[in-house]
């Protein structure tokens, strides 16, 4: 590979935004799970399935919907046409029997002014026919938008109001400045039953007497004339039933003939839709719609005086445009309010559930790298000792015992002993010997006194026998302290005896007291039972820290509240395990280990224990059952651009096929590094074998 195709290389690996982080593993997963978080996982599916539902089923039936409304102000507004599909008005005067003798007379034209290049203003006039109204003609309009006008047709009483001619138009447009100016004109003057312009109408009704006129005036104070149209609300976030049309009764207007008149402009506004049908974010398909309505409050009126025409309404264009555009919402956008949605849930219930992992995270990590001493163990270990102190002197009683037998006293060994001993004998002796002596001595006063008393000359004989009784008096004497030493040493041991088996026995009872105490105490009753249990006792001799809600209270209280023995455990553990994984303590043990290897090895033992052949895979299951364990992974740069095996190397250098420094790739160079140091360690190793044979030899 070129140098130029390695900086290229180099480049792209740099600029690589999948790159993926190297993280270790526990337990063979680069993540530790639970089935708490799994079923808190399934809990956040079906909560954003369930919020969802409504929604899906909105998207599909165009239920959401965006609009953005902009209304412009236009100097030349342009044109809406009215016609009886699209708009119907009803006009009346407020009295009774309008229909068949009104107190005015109601007349409409249709009017346009053209203001010519010179400044002046041609007017054209088209008078337009009213006629009574009819249920039909409200409900054409009504029956668009799915409604029945029938019953408040009814209520109204519209049947004695006139409408205007069937089949009639008329356009509104423009602004009276403009040089186009379409609007419409309703007329309310004196009625007249032979006028001229009565002759067009087809409404020719018989006017109401003056004197019903001016009863009226007396008793309502003025007169009014009332105007109902139909009218539209149009609101872009309904879908496609955007348009709700209804009968608008705001426009009504009061009059004094030849006192108070009044004039009144009512304004239409257009309304021009675009709605983007596609749900999907790769297009825009708009629908482009007109529409018209009179907005609430949209009309001015002002009075007039001593007018021959007593209410004159023009019904007008608004100079304001209303500008509508709207989309249903997109897949896209779904998407993402979906999206967004999970993320809350699972940043909610994943605080708790992130929390409750990573807790039993570093409890497991915890528990298979330390043991923990919960406080208990002291007492144990306590009680332990004060039995070994019982069996200890309970072993120690026979030798005391022995140590203190009348036979182990004449031991030179036990001169304390002895001497306790032979004190007791001696003072035995001593108190025997002056009562016997104080006997004698008795006996010889006795003798004198009797001697005295009856002195007289004795012969030999006399003499003879006198010594033989002292002699036998003296030999009498011997024998009584000779049986009362012996009779003293016969006591003696037998209180020795009696108090050794008294002993015996206080050490029997001792021991079977401390030996049931022994049992209560371990539980055991025999040498089987209790060696199965101690091998019990050592495998679960480690006690692992266990889980429990007190222990996730103390962490969401931030370790203020809450804390027992868990807690301090677990704390310290952690403070272990992050001191341990420190880089720093990392490379300094690693460091270690290479200075170790320097100390301990020489140069081509280096080379051989830094040779690290990769693990071979293959498909066959039954390799990897007979094969041990085997070394992890390092110093890989010593096997990664192999060209040739360890033999065919080994091969060569014997055929002398290339000299050192000629290599075809840098494999066989680094096999041929290997080789020689292997090559070398072996020749010691011979030398080594040789001159110890030539030193048996």
């Amino acid at each position: 590979m070129s140098n130029y195709k390695k900086s290229f290389v180099k480049f792209l690996r740099s600029i690589d935004l999948f790159g993926q982080n190297i993280l270790l593993n526990l337990n063979g997963e680069d993540q530790y799970k639970t089935g708490c978080g799994g079923l808190m996982t399934l809990i956040i599916l079906a909560i954003v399935v369930l919020f969802f539902q409504s929604n899906i089923k909105d998207f599909v039936n165009k239920v959401n919907i965006q609009s953005e409304s902009n209304q412009l102000f236009e100097d030349q507004p342009d044109l809406i046409y009215l016609n009886d599909t699209n708009f119907m008005f009803a006009v009346a005067i407020e009295q009774t029997n309008f229909n068949s003798n009104p107190f005015f007379n109601i007349t409409m034209a249709s009017r346009r002014y053209e203001r010519q290049g010179d400044g002046s203003l041609y007017k054209d006039e088209t008078l337009l026919d009213l006629v009574p109204c009819t249920v039909e003609r409200f409900q054409q309009i009504f029956n668009q938008f799915g409604q029945n006008f029938t019953q408040q047709y009814n209520e109204i009483g519209l049947d004695t109001w006139l409408c205007p001619q069937m089949n009639y138009s008329f356009t509104l447009k423009g602004r009276y400045t403009n040089n186009l100016f379409d609007f419409l004109k309703i007329t309310v003057s004196q009625c007249s039953n032979h006028s001229q312009t009565n002759s067009f109408y087809t409404w020719q009704p018989t006017c109401a007497s003056n004197e019903a006129i001016s009863q009226w005036l007396i008793q309502q104070r003025q007169y009014r004339v009332k105007i109902y149209i139909t009218n539209q609300k149009i609101s872009p976030q309904k879908g496609d039933d955007y348009v709700q049309s209804f009968l608008d009764d705001e426009l009504f207007f009061s009059f004094i003939p030849q006192v108070v008149g009044k004039e009144v402009d009512i304004f239409f506004t257009k309304y021009l839709m675009q709605t983007d049908n596609n749900l999907l974010p790769t297009g825009s398909t708009f629908d482009t719609k007109e529409l018209f309505a009179k907005e609430q409050g949209d009309y001015r009126d002002q009075n007039s005086f001593a007018s021959d025409t007593y209410a004159t309404i023009y019904l007008r264009r608004s100079p304001y445009t209303t500008y509508i555009k709207r989309s249903y919402q997109k897949l896209d956008k779904m998407l993402s309010i979906l999206g967004g949605f999970a993320n809350i849930v699972i940043v909610v219930l994943g605080f708790f559930v992130g929390m409750y992992n990573k807790q039993l995270y570093l409890i497991e990590l915890a528990n298979q790298i330390y043991d923990f001493n919960f406080g208990q163990e002291y007492q144990e270990k306590f009680e332990r000792q004060k039995l070994v102190q019982d069996i200890t002197y309970l072993k120690s009683q026979p030798m005391i015992l022995s140590r203190c037998s009348p036979i182990s006293s004449m031991n030179p060994g036990n001169n304390s002993l002895g001497k306790n001993y032979r004190m007791s004998i001696r003072q035995t002796f001593s108190q025997k010997f002056d009562y016997i002596q104080g006997a004698k001595m008795n006996k010889d006063e006795s003798c004198k006194m009797i001697l005295g008393n009856h002195w007289q000359p004795i012969g030999d004989k006399e003499v003879e026998w006198q010594s033989a009784d002292a002699a036998d008096i003296q030999n009498h004497h011997q024998i009584d302290v000779s049986d009362m030493i012996k009779e003293s040493a016969k006591n003696y041991y037998e209180d020795q005896r009696i108090s050794k088996d008294q002993t015996e026995q206080d050490r029997k009872k001792s021991y079977k007291e401390i030996h049931q105490k022994i049992v209560r105490k371990i539980g055991n009753h025999n040498k089987k039972e209790y060696l199965t249990k101690q091998i019990q006792a050592m495998l679960d001799r480690s006690k692992p820290i266990v889980f429990t809600i007190k222990f996730l209270l103390h962490q969401l209280f931030c370790g203020k509240f809450f804390q027992d023995q868990n807690s301090i455990l677990l704390n310290r553990a952690i403070k272990k395990i992050n001191s341990d994984i420190d880089i720093c303590v990392l490379i300094d043990k690693i460091n270690e280990i290479e200075l170790i290897k320097e100390l301990l090895l020489n140069k081509d033992q280096q080379i051989l224990f830094n040779f690290a052949p990769k693990e071979v895979i293959t498909i066959d299951n039954d390799y990897y059952q007979h094969q041990p364990p085997g070394r992890r992974e390092n110093k890989r740069a010593f096997t990664k651009t192999l060209g040739v095996q360890f033999g065919d190397v080994a091969k060569m250098m014997l055929d002398k096929k290339f000299k050192k420094g000629q290599f075809v790739t840098p494999g066989m160079q680094i096999y041929y590094k290997l080789y020689s140091a292997y090559e070398k360690i072996q020749l010691n190793f011979d030398l080594k074998t040789w001159l110890r044979g030539q030193r048996c030899f």
